[in-house]
């Protein structure tokens, strides 16, 4: 099953770049026919209420595996890869460089786990809130609805990388690869045209995001509406 379907399906929006610093409760503006920047760094920057408590909610997300998948083809692949590894403690392993030719690349996470905020609690949390005395900048961009809210963020601690080739692979280029991966990663021949790395992150990597805009109409809070379940967020911030 194709890995960004299924996130979509259930809201989220595949991380493929390598900025990974995404959390829940950021805010994020978006003016029209600008690309989205950083607002704040927790909702309750902006928002005051200290009567509706935030309650994170964290479970594993078992549907995402080795079975669901995204397929490239090689070139496009290999860029999509080396974006990923670099927002990673794992960096540039140089794959461009040392892998000549290929069919296509498939990438595919495991254990992965969610942490995110339901929608009702956003909701009564911003209803029931204020903003800073005079802070008319801010009320203007709530009323523009320019405002975007991260509610969740899926992590996963282990990715696998399967490369394929029409041609056989050079016998020894599994030990360079290992070699210059120092155990970071591990490079396998799972036939002669096919190499397979698999990695155990040391810190879970970010790999979607949900995310709702902020809905205001003459300075009242009317909803958050989901945004990441039809559309790209992530290409239109970076």
């Amino acid at each position: 099953m194709n890995l960004t379907k299924l996130l979509r399906n259930q809201g989220f929006d595949l991380i493929d770049g390598p900025v990974r610093g995404y959390k829940p409760l950021q805010v994020w503006s978006k003016k029209p026919f600008n690309e989205v920047s950083f607002y704040a760094k927790h909702l309750k920057e902006i928002i005051l209420n200290d009567e509706v408590v935030l309650n994170e909610v964290k479970s594993p997300v078992m549907d995402i595996n080795s079975s669901v998948h995204n397929e490239f083809s090689f070139n496009i692949g290999l860029s999509v890869l080396e974006d990923v590894l670099k927002g990673t403690d794992i960096g540039d392993l140089g794959l461009k460089n040392n892998i000549k030719g290929g069919k296509s690349v498939t990438i595919s996470y495991d254990n992965a786990f969610v942490e995110e905020y339901t929608q009702h609690n956003l909701e009564q949390y911003i209803h029931k809130g204020d903003i800073g005395e005079g802070d008319v900048p801010l009320l203007k961009q709530l009323n523009d609805n320019n405002l975007l809210l991260i509610s969740g963020v899926i992590y996963a601690k282990n990715m696998t990388v399967d490369i394929d080739s029409k041609l056989n692979f050079d016998s020894e280029l599994v030990l360079k690869l290992n070699k210059i991966a120092d155990g970071k990663v591990t490079f396998n021949n799972s036939n002669s045209k096919s190499i397979k790395m698999t990695t155990e992150l040391t810190e879970a990597l970010p790999i979607a995001v949900k995310a709702y805009r902020i809905v205001f109409f003459r300075s009242q809070f009317k909803k958050i509406e989901l945004i990441t379940d039809n559309k790209v967020f992530l290409n239109d911030v970076f």
